[in-house]
C-alpha cells in the first residue's frame, strides 16, 4: 500500500503563481497525497483560487489564518498532516511531476532517514539548476553542513526534502525568526536522524521574485540591528550533535553572510551606523577561522577578502553605471 504523503503549502498573496503551483501538486505522477494549503488572510484573489482547487480535489485541505508569518503556517500544517511523510512547497513554486514519486521511492529503497533533492532557481524565464552535487548517496553530517554552509549545493530549506513525520516529534518551526526558518527547522530534525541520502535529481524549482522577505535589505536585519542570517547558524552552533569540523563551516559561513549583508547594505547606502558596527564585529569574530579553514578553497578565501575590504561588488556596480 503506498504511503501518505501530506505537502504543506503556505499561501500569502500569490494569485500570479499559486495556480502553477498547485496544478503541479494534484498532477503528480504519486497520488497518495494530503495537500494542506494553509491561506496567511490573503487579500488577493489567492484564496478564491485555493477554494477553487479544494473542491475540484478532496485531497487538498484549504485552511485559513490570521498572517503571522510563514513559520506559523507551516506548524499549523504539521498539526493537520495525516501522512506517513511531510514535504514542503511554497506557493509561488512548483514541483516536477515526478517529485513526490521519485523521493518516496529513493526514501523506502535507501531506508534514509532524511531524502534531500536538487533544485532549480527561475529568475524571469531564466532556469538553472542550482545543485551541483554530482553522485547520489548517503552523506554524514560533515558533507551536509559543508554543502549548506559554504558551497550551498544543498540549501538549508524544507522544500527539496522529505521528512519521516515519525521523526518529527518535537520538532517545528519557531515562530520568532523571518529568516532561515527552514535552516534551524532542518538542523533540529537532523537531532532525530541517523541515515541521511542526497539524489542529484533536480526535481524543485525555486521562483526568484521582486518583494519576497529574502530580497528586501530592510528584512535582513531585527530590531536590534542584528543581521538575521547569522542569529539562526549562531544557535545551531549551541547543538549538541555538530562536530568540531562542522562547527567550522558554520562559522565560515556566518562570516561570509556578514560580509555579503556589509557589501550589500553600502551598495543601497544604508545609513545606520550601528548596523554596520555590529556586521564588522562579527566579521572580525569569524575571520581568522575562515582564512584558516581548509574546506574554504583559495579562490573564494580571496573573493570575500576583497569583498570585506574593497566592496568589489559596489566598484563593479559604479563601473557598469559609468560605461552606460
Amino acid at each position: 500500500m503506498e504511503r501518505l504523503v501530506s505537502i504543506i503549502v503556505p499561501v500569502y498573496n500569490v494569485e500570479s503563481y499559486v495556480k502553477e503551483c498547485l496544478d503541479s501538486l494534484i498532477n503528480q505522477t504519486y497520488q497518495n497525497l494530503d495537500i494542506i494549503i494553509i491561506d496567511n488572510d490573503s487579500h488577493d484573489l489567492s484564496g478564491t483560487i485555493c477554494r477553487e482547487y479544494a473542491e475540484i480535489d478532496k485531497r487538498i485541505h484549504y485552511t485559513v489564518q490570521q498572517n503571522k508569518g510563514v513559520s506559523l503556517a507551516r506548524n499549523t500544517g504539521l498539526k493537520l498532516a495525516k501522512g506517513d511523510y511531510v514535504c514542503f512547497c511554497d506557493a509561488d513554486d512548483t514541483y516536477e511531476l515526478n517529485y513526490v514519486e521519485n523521493m518516496v521511492q529513493i526514501k523506502e529503497k535507501t531506508k534514509a532517514d532524511l531524502v534531500i533533492c536538487g533544485y532549480s532557481k527561475a529568475i524571469g524565464d531564466v532556469k538553472k539548476v542550482e545543485s551541483k552535487i554530482k553522485v547520489s548517496q548517503f552523506v554524514n553530517q560533515e558533507f551536509l553542513v559543508e554543502h549548506i554552509f559554504l558551497n550551498n549545493n544543498i540549501g538549508g530549506y524544507v522544500w527539496n526534502k522529505i521528512f519521516d513525520t515519525k521523526l518529527l516529534d518535537g520538532v517545528y518551526f519557531d515562530e520568532s525568526y523571518q529568516i532561515c526558518e527552514d535552516m534551524d527547522f532542518v538542523f533540529h530534525y537532523l537531532c532525530n536522524c541517523k541515515k541521511i541520502y542526497v539524489t542529484t535529481q533536480s526535481l524543485y524549482n525555486y521562483r526568484m521574485r521582486n518583494g519576497s522577505a529574502v530580497n528586501d535589505i530592510d528584512n535582513l536585519f531585527d530590531e536590534d540591528n542584528q543581521l538575521k542570517y547569522a542569529i539562526v547558524p549562531e544557535n545551531i552552533l549551541k547543538l549538541n550533535i555538530l562536530t568540531e569540523q562542522s562547527k567550522e563551516c558554520v562559522k565560515c559561513g556566518i562570516y561570509m553572510s556578514c560580509v555579503s549583508a556589509l557589501c550589500d547594505y553600502k551598495i543601497q547606502n544604508g545609513r545606520n551606523s550601528d548596523i554596520i558596527v555590529k556586521l564588522k564585529f562579527k566579521i572580525r569574530q569569524y575571520q581568522k577561522i575562515f582564512l584558516r579553514s581548509k574546506k574554504v578553497g583559495i579562490k573564494k578565501k580571496l573573493i570575500v577578502t576583497l569583498n570585506q575590504y574593497c566592496n568589489v561588488r559596489r566598484l563593479k556596480k559604479l563601473f557598469c553605471y559609468c560605461n552606460r
